[in-house]
């Protein structure tokens, strides 16, 4: 058997990959190769906490706390340690992490925060940088700009405040993907005005549209710019995650989405239970025209009529009279090969035959229904035997209900055996099928057949965050 030392250092990393960080102190402990290969994964993160917030206010705590935070960042900003850093994380101190009463305002609360941004240059291996609830002053992105290695920069409810100048005539950043959340599930997003602070504006010189290839706006989409003929095009974004205005008239909001033409997988959530009134009949959209996956509220499918579209997940509570009519107007709905629908209702055995007949490419398809139709999943799973064609190309199906408090005596729980009946039937039609699963009040089955042939089946009763959490898993892993 070969030693320990036999093994290259490629496939030790490998291993340490599927260690809990926690037991790396006592795995450098066994040997100095280990030793050696740990200590640069010890120090891969730095989590950094320069004040606390207190509504408006940001706070300290007691002078012995912020020595240590300051000899802490010498420490990782040394030439020895900061090399190793890839990922720096930055959020107010959780204020029970000291008593309450030793909080205290200072005259200047950002000796800690200038301190890290002043000496950002050593991390010269940063490759993500990740702020929460701070406030950003010209000097902290203008040392930001000049991050050369950094990648990745998500910013989340972060102001910028006065203090010190805006400095970037030597920016070499060059981002790849973005992320900017403001507080939107906190505000009115019909309101006419945006609260104070509320504008991608400051941020707008750190995208470079030549490199960014991924943005993700968790805010409203006039942050941006009340004249979207002021945003530049970003030619090489493939992936967007954006909101759009319920302010703005949709040919606004598409002039916006125009900007990113290339543009393969969108996501346009629905917010605090609101779709936008954004309705286009028959006229052909010309943006996106690129576009494989997109994510969204029924309302915007329009923007789903687009030859190269093969997912399609469609959010928010919808009828099936609404969905039928959109899918049937896709491009190709036979290049539909996943299909995720959540909310439908009702959904009746012959919607589901509509749809399956439509997108006869379908390799996995997901339906999900609300609360208020109890016993609908187990309904349709059951109308399966009766649809006349399915898929050849299925692998997985999932049919879900959320949300129900389990109720012993509902009649519409699906026995086991029906289950593995229905099951066995689905197998011999659908040969490619891998995956299945079926979910109810109180009771979740799920069968799946992995590559080596063997088969994983369950029959339970769960309660309705386990169940979730199951399927989460389970969708996951399909």
């Amino acid at each position: 058997m070969p030693s320990h030392r036999e093994f290259p250092n490629e496939l030790w990393l490998q291993i340490l990959s599927n260690v809990p960080k926690d037991n790396f102190p006592a795995v450098s402990l066994t040997n100095n190769t280990l030793c050696q290969l740990v200590r640069p994964l010890l120090y891969t993160l730095l989590d950094f906490h320069p004040y606390a917030h207190y509504e408006k206010t940001l706070l300290f705590p007691p002078s012995e706390e912020v020595d240590r935070s300051m000899k802490r960042l010498h420490f990782w900003r040394s030439d020895e340690i900061a090399p190793f850093v890839r990922s720096i994380e930055i959020s107010p101190w959780a204020a029970e992490s000291v008593p309450w009463s030793a909080w205290h305002a200072v005259d200047s609360p950002y000796i800690l925060q200038d301190l890290l941004f002043a000496h950002l240059q050593s991390f010269t291996c940063l490759q993500r940088l990740s702020t929460r609830h701070i406030n950003f002053t010209g000097t902290a992105i203008s040392s930001l700009a000049r991050m050369s290695a950094l990648q990745h920069l998500s910013i989340e409810d972060c102001d910028v405040v006065a203090g010190g100048d805006l400095d970037l005539f030597r920016q070499t950043l060059a981002l790849s993907s973005v992320t900017v959340k403001f507080g939107l599930y906190y505000m009115d997003v019909s309101a006419d005005v945006l609260p104070r602070g509320y504008t991608l504006r400051p941020w707008l010189p750190l995208l470079h549209p030549d490199h960014l290839l991924e943005l993700h706006l968790a805010c409203d989409i006039r942050t941006w710019s009340e004249n979207p003929s002021a945003v530049p095009d970003f030619p090489n974004v493939r992936r967007l995650f954006i909101h759009l205005s319920p302010i703005y008239e949709i040919n606004r909001n598409f002039e916006i989405l125009s900007k990113f033409r290339n543009v393969e997988v969108l996501t346009i959530p629905s917010q605090m239970g609101k779709y936008y009134a954004f309705h286009p009949q028959d006229s052909e959209l010309p943006v996106l025209p690129a576009l494989k996956e997109l994510t969204c509220p029924w309302g915007y499918l329009p923007i789903a009529r687009r030859a190269a579209l093969t997912h399609l997940s469609i959010t928010i509570f919808y009828t099936s009279g609404q969905l039928m009519t959109q899918l049937e107007r896709l491009r190709n709905p036979t290049s539909i090969t996943s299909l995720v629908l959540l909310g439908v209702q009702p959904l009746d055995d012959t919607a589901l035959v509509t749809i399956l007949t439509l997108c006869l490419g379908l390799v996995e398809i997901r339906l999900s229904f609300p609360k208020d139709t109890t016993g609908k999943a187990a309904s349709l799973y059951k109308a399966l035997l009766r649809t006349p064609s399915l898929p050849p190309t299925l692998k997985s199906l999932c049919f879900c209900e959320w949300e129900h408090e389990f109720d012993e005596s509902h009649p519409g729980t699906l026995l086991g055996s029906e289950f593995q009946e229905i099951r066995a039937a689905l197998v011999s039609r659908c040969p490619a099928l891998t995956s299945l699963w079926l979910s109810g009040p109180g009771f979740a089955f799920h069968w799946r057949k992995y590559a080596d042939q063997t088969i994983e089946e369950s029959a339970e009763e769960l309660q309705p965050r386990k169940t979730f959490t199951d399927f989460n898993e389970f969708w996951r892993t399909r």
